[in-house]
């Protein structure tokens, strides 16, 4: 009984990792395709600019920001502040080219390092995530253990018990 109590617990663990892993990967899908949808929007937004229908790079950079932020934010991604940065950055850069102060060159080549430092702080931070994770996965089987054991320990039968009646009284040991 107490084995079987074990196994079916056990496989019903081990049924609902599989279906959040491939409920995960259906997540991951959708983001990746909703975030290259925000990407093609924002790209649109430069040549809006260029035919006319945006009249500046602010204009452009602002149409930009809004279309990764959108796709940020249905993602769900973790770190805004990072995206944040960029799109402060954008748009400082695209007053610089409307004012005159920088080219477009030097502007695309500031958006590019933005670009870049963005993509490794997102790494560095999930990395560290990932390690945290993994710290705490490597306890997982420590704890199963302990769990089943507890649950093993519950069904176990107690103490024997003995009662004797005499008359109207019932006395148990």
């Amino acid at each position: 009984m107490q084995i079987a109590v074990l196994a079916i617990l056990a496989v019903g663990v081990a049924g609902c990792g599989l279906a959040q892993a491939e409920r995960s990967k259906e997540i991951a899908h959708a983001n990746h395709d909703r975030m290259a949808a925000a990407q093609t929007e924002a790209a649109a937004c430069d040549d809006r600019r260029k035919s006319g229908e945006l009249h500046t790079f602010v204009g452009a950079a602002t149409c930009a920001n809004d279309a990764l932020m959108r796709g940020r934010q249905d993602t769900h991604y973790p770190y805004m502040d990072i995206a944040y940065s960029v799109q402060a950055t954008r748009l400082r850069v695209a007053e610089g080219i409307d004012a005159g102060r920088i080219t477009e060159t030097e502007g695309r080549a500031k958006i590019a390092d933005a670009m870049a430092w963005a993509s490794g702080e997102d790494r560095r931070r999930r990395e560290a995530t990932r390690a945290a994770n993994a710290q705490a996965d490597a306890q997982q089987p420590q704890n199963y253990l302990q769990m089943m054991q507890t649950g093993a320990a519950m069904v176990q039968p107690g103490p024997t018990v003995t009662c004797t009646t005499y008359g109207n009284v019932t006395t148990c040991h």
